[in-house]
């Protein structure tokens, strides 16, 4: 039985097209943009806009992509606080937001935020006003809180 379904596998494998007529995805479902900023938060972390994931997507043959900002790391409880943290999670969620405007056809752009925070609500609220930003990624944070939306 188990030398008949290796011989059937070998023989589907050499058929023409069987291997190509498997789909690759069509969209990658999370990654992240890295503003010079937020790079200077780890070592060995380099920069990637927007044009540097089309470019990884089209080397993949994947066509989209949901772009997630790491904003929320400016406000990550196991790094020293910063004095101006939430001016910072603005503009990282605003640089993504900009970023995945220059291929509006390829990149869907979500903010983030820390919901702990005391400023967590007013930024969600920004970030849903921007045209760009869908649904926010909230940090492990999240998972204490009990919500509901809609």
């Amino acid at each position: 039985m188990k030398i008949a379904s290796i011989a059937v596998l070998l023989v589907l494998l050499a058929l023409p097209g069987y291997q190509s007529a498997q789909t690759k995805p069509q969209i990658d479902y999370h990654q992240h943009p890295f503003n010079p900023e937020i790079t200077k938060l780890a070592k060995g972390l380099n920069p990637i806009a927007a044009s540097d994931l089309v470019a990884l997507l089209e080397k993949a043959g994947i066509r989209r992509a949901l772009v997630f900002s790491i904003a929320y790391q400016f406000s990550n409880a196991n790094k020293p606080p910063f004095e101006d943290e939430y001016e910072r999670v603005k503009a990282e969620n605003d640089w993504t937001s900009r970023q995945v405007a220059l291929f509006p056809d390829r990149l869907r752009g979500f903010c983030s935020v820390n919901p702990l925070k005391d400023y967590a609500i007013a930024e969600i609220g920004r970030c849903a006003k921007d045209p760009q930003l869908h649904a926010g990624r909230t940090q492990a944070a999240f998972r204490k809180l009990r919500c509901r939306f809609g």
